[in-house]
């Protein structure tokens, strides 16, 4: 998942969220401004990529997140500060949230953070208060994650939290931009794809400003790259995603993200398609080669 789980909270002090894309949905028309766009070897009709992506920022404006763990630990009451408490546990999901299914990793965060150590405030000085090496053999009975990597990184991760930020994961993005954060994420080798789904989601939350990148995992590698050239961009074709989004929607491209996500995950799946009920088809490259082959 993604988020994996991709947060879409109300926004804190700013503009609906359907207001604002609704705007921005009618300023993006045209802004391809070529008759083709070249996509690796594809040629693909900038009319056709400007369709797509219009109707995608609609969705954004209305399509509504599944509850999830982290949407509690974002979205403090009465707009009051987040506390240090739920955002280490919102960091910490985040850190889990890949090559397992997103409420997955999610729950386990969750439990590792209020059931097996008590729901600490001081959450990151209590993971890496005993030494690695002990961290590493928890592996199997925590189960955290299927990889032992993974959950490795938990504790080096969280001692840079407590070496660099004091243990306090506010730190990382209080008063800051979103490119600011996603430089600080790298430099503690959180991981780019999700050190986007990071920054995508405090914006989303109004917790930070800026602009992100979609956070380009296998779901939306398969489901944009079906419709743009006919089949799913590879993992490594992953930075020509990026480049691709930046392009359609040039002054927010995480605006696709959300309902990239639920199109790969509820229409656009790995098996069985569900090609005639998708509101893209008449845009999508994959259909039209998936009806010329039954036509054949």
């Amino acid at each position: 998942m993604q988020v994996s789980l991709r947060l879409q909270t109300e926004l804190i002090g700013t503009p609906s969220r359907s207001e604002t894309l609704s705007q921005h949905v009618l300023a993006n028309v045209g802004t391809i401004g070529v008759n083709q766009v070249r996509i690796l070897k594809t040629t693909v009709n900038a009319r056709r990529v400007d369709r797509i992506t219009n109707r995608l920022l609609l969705n954004a404006s209305t399509l509504n997140t599944s509850p999830q763990s982290f949407t509690d630990w974002l979205s403090p009451p009465n707009k009051r500060r987040l506390s240090k408490r739920n955002a280490n546990k919102f960091l910490l999901g985040s850190i889990l949230d890949y090559q397992i299914p997103g409420h997955v990793a999610w729950e386990n965060a969750r439990r590792l953070a209020e059931q097996i150590l008590d729901d600490p405030t001081n959450l990151w000085e209590e993971v890496t208060s005993m030494p690695q090496s002990q961290w590493k053999r928890k592996w199997r009975e925590y189960k955290l994650h299927r990889f032992p990597a993974a959950h490795y990184r938990i504790w080096r991760i969280g001692k840079e939290i407590v070496l660099q930020y004091h243990g306090d994961a506010r730190k990382i993005w209080e008063n800051q931009n979103s490119e600011i954060v996603f430089r600080r994420l790298g430099n503690l080798r959180v991981g780019k794809q999700l050190s986007r789904m990071i920054v995508g989601s405090l914006i989303d939350s109004g917790h930070i400003r800026g602009s992100g990148d979609v956070k380009v995992d296998r779901h939306i590698r398969r489901a944009f790259g079906r419709l743009l050239i006919g089949r799913g961009f590879s993992e490594h074709e992953a930075d020509e995603v990026t480049k691709v989004t930046r392009r359609m929607y040039a002054s927010n491209p995480w605006l696709l993200d959300w309902p990239l996500f639920v199109l790969a995950n509820t229409i656009c799946t790995i098996r069985d398609p569900k090609c005639a009920h998708c509101e893209f088809r008449n845009d999508c490259y994959y259909f039209s080669k998936r009806e010329l082959h039954l036509l054949d």
